[in-house]
């Protein structure tokens, strides 16, 4: 398994610890200010805790479908996210292999990544669902061959 699968990108990692911060000041707020019954906190916090994963699940393949891309000549250029934008500018004729990561955040969101392999590193490239890396990954090896 490749050292990356499962790798969350920057802005996705960004939005959970925005939320995680707004949820423990929240909780701060509502275990120790506020004046309620403990079974009702209990439940605003499990509420609360419902709405971010909420949030979270609605996210990321909102994500994943913020991929824009365009082949200038030999240059691929990558842009994507939605709270921040992540460009990416590669040589497309120092890309040796293209494969899709199937780690834990990926199955659980539906977003597939593509790692596209250069001489340089990796760039990893979330595409919206399975169908349209296929797509991709077809069209792009062509490019390489």
């Amino acid at each position: 398994m490749h050292k990356e699968a499962g790798r969350i990108t920057l802005a996705v990692e960004m939005y959970i610890f925005v939320l995680a911060l707004i949820f423990g000041v929240l909780i701060y707020i509502l275990f120790n200010v506020i004046r309620l019954p403990m079974a009702l906190k209990w439940g605003i916090a499990g509420l609360l805790t419902l709405l971010i994963l909420l949030g979270a699940c609605i996210f990321a393949p909102l994500f994943g479908r913020s991929v824009r891309h365009s082949l200038d000549g030999n240059i691929l250029h990558v842009s994507y996210g939605v709270l921040l934008k992540y460009i990416v500018n590669v040589d497309f004729r120092r890309v040796v292999y293209i494969t899709k990561i199937r780690g834990p955040f990926e199955r659980m969101s539906g977003v597939v990544v593509l790692a596209f392999y250069f001489s340089g590193g990796c760039v990893f490239v979330p595409v919206g669902d399975n169908t349209k890396a296929e797509r991709y990954i077809r069209k792009w090896t062509q490019r390489i061959r």
